[in-house]
């Protein structure tokens, strides 16, 4: 009987360790699926301000469009670098978890 519940227990406890890996393959998707849609939307903001600044013939705005566009082109990098370092904590946790639960691929 004893020895019994020594083997519920250990089991019990890996299912524990298991739900909690879960837990974290879970926070890891959607940090990095945020990550990845404002970066998105930093491209296409990027994008828009250089459609802009290709119509624009008035040379004090296009001088505003272009240091506007400097500035998205910073942001739309910074968001990348996010992009690239929370993905590089995907290999933590693979073969982890109880498999229900699936890791992101980046595309």
């Amino acid at each position: 009987m004893k020895l019994n519940q020594h083997y519920y227990f250990l089991d019990y406890q890996t299912h524990r360790r298991l739900v909690a890996e879960d837990t974290k393959i879970e926070a890891w998707n959607f940090k990095f699926n945020a990550s990845v849609e404002n970066y998105i939307k930093a491209q296409r903001a990027t994008l828009a301000k250089r459609q802009q600044l290709a119509g624009e013939a008035d040379a004090q705005r296009r001088q505003k469009l272009e240091a506007d566009l400097e500035k998205k082109i910073r942001s739309e990098n910074r968001l990348k670098d996010m992009v690239e370092k929370v993905y590089s904590g995907r290999a933590a946790l693979g073969n982890t978890g109880t498999g229900k639960v699936m890791l992101l691929e980046a595309v």
